[in-house]
């Protein structure tokens, strides 16, 4: 079998938990229980699961942001490893990263052809950073005198329009999304969830959605991961897990989706 583009092999992270009573030991408990997972180049994988399920902790592990008691990533082959002295900037060229709120992860006094320049910045590629802002701003319909104005003067949907800019610039195989859309109102988050897909299709990426909305996943993913205390409960094709789910706790998470208004999903 060919290496996948992410492959997760028993992965375990520990938090510690403060002792409840005095002179009581310190516990721990695991955010994440024996994860293995693997994402083939150019699939779209949701991981999905209510909050505090461990689908965060997952992302940062896979992306070498977060520590890991057990367990190893490789990324392509090359393994990830979680090591503040290394910066992983071969990882960094190859992956983009679409925050939920974007407003907090964007510096209010850079303007906008400055924020979305930082992925550049930090890898090291600025000789045509300008030229490269121009095009991606354009590809994602925002005003042409976007690149320099703030970011207090744009609306929540165009600054996540900006945020996928940011994420795109320097042309990464692999998209992240943490939760993308859940900050937008619906028909905002409809636009959105378009423009990923359509930019999935045109530019051959692989996504990776964090997201606790079963609602957005037909639109953006072609399988589906569960997580449950730390664990992957079921996973399958969206279409198996929306229509016969199998796990009591992926029941559930189908019966409780919200009832959107017709034309919402946009389905594959």
């Amino acid at each position: 079998m060919t290496a996948a583009l992410i492959e997760a092999e028993g992965l375990v992270t520990r938090f510690r938990t403060p002792p409840r009573r005095l002179f009581e030991r310190a516990g721990s408990v695991a955010a994440i229980d024996g994860i293995e997972l693997r994402i083939e180049a150019g699939e779209s994988v949701a991981i999905v699961g209510e909050s505090g399920s461990g689908k965060s902790t997952l992302l940062r592990a896979l992306l070498g942001l977060g520590h890991l008691d057990a367990g190893t990533v490789r990324f392509d082959g090359r393994p990830v490893v979680a090591d503040p002295r290394d910066r992983m900037l071969w990882l960094r060229r190859r992956t983009g990263l679409v925050f939920q709120d974007p407003y907090a992860s964007f510096n209010p006094r850079r303007t906008i052809r400055q924020t979305v320049a930082e992925p550049l910045e930090a890898i090291g590629e600025t000789a045509d950073a300008e030229a490269r802002v121009d095009a991606i701003l354009d590809r994602l319909g925002l005003p042409a005198d976007a690149a320099q104005r703030l970011p207090r003067e744009f609306s929540g949907g165009q600054r996540q329009r900006i945020a996928i800019a940011r994420a795109l610039v320097h042309g990464p195989e692999l998209l992240v999304g943490d939760e993308p859309v859940s900050a937008l109102d619906v028909l905002v988050r409809r636009r959105i969830l378009e423009l990923l897909a359509e930019l999935r299709r045109d530019l051959g990426l692989t996504m990776l959605t964090v997201t606790h909305d079963l609602a957005i996943v037909p639109t953006i993913a072609e399988r589906v991961v569960v997580m449950r205390r730390g664990r992957i409960v079921e996973s399958g094709p969206v279409a198996r897990i929306l229509e016969d789910p199998r796990e009591p706790y992926t029941r559930e998470l189908v019966a409780s989706r919200p009832t959107l208004p017709p034309g919402t999903w946009i389905g594959r």
